[in-house]
């Protein structure tokens, strides 16, 4: 099987109260850049249409090919906002597992890591966590879309590289 990675940076446009400011569910709130890595080099682009390329691409190379993102129900919530990916899951969905980092970690510690961050669980298994630049930013009330690309970018390519390694370590853990 292939292991697809992605991760999405998104805007923070919410303003509704008691609301995530990234929702996916907030029609003000998009995809800024996208990355993913499967069995290529990892890409990196605010345009999510070669992303969707990619995937389409794996499921004829491979067949059968695993999604894998930490807290991976955002990042899919985001991508069933736009109908070229529902037409590529739901042509393949047969084809389709789903792996969550986030979700692993929680069933790896036993049911006691509620929620746990990237970082946490990357400091778990000696991995680097992420410049807190970025987060600066978005603390000081930064838009996404205004944030340097390339720093933005190398925080996503981060992101992406770590997840595929945590997904990697947990499934020999499994």
């Amino acid at each position: 099987y292939m292991l697809f990675t992605f991760d999405l940076e998104t805007s923070v446009d919410c303003k509704v109260e008691g609301q995530m400011k990234a929702s996916p569910h907030h029609v003000g709130n998009n995809v800024v850049l996208a990355g993913w890595k499967s069995s290529g080099r990892p890409s990196y682009t605010g345009d999510v249409t070669a992303m969707l390329s990619d995937l389409s691409d794996a499921f004829y190379e491979d067949g059968t090919v695993t999604l894998c993102g930490f807290n991976i129900g955002f990042d899919l919530a985001y991508l069933f906002r736009d109908e070229r990916f529902s037409a590529v899951i739901k042509e393949s969905i047969h084809h389709i597992r789903v792996w969550d980092v986030q979700q692993a970690q929680y069933l790896l510690s036993g049911q006691t890591m509620t929620y746990p961050s990237l970082d946490a669980t990357s400091e778990l298994y000696g991995l680097p966590v992420k410049p807190n630049k970025i987060k600066e930013y978005w603390d000081a009330g930064m838009r996404t879309e205004d944030i340097p690309l390339n720093e933005l970018t190398e925080y996503l390519r981060h992101d992406v590289g770590v997840t595929r390694q945590l997904a990697i370590i947990q499934a020999r853990e499994m």
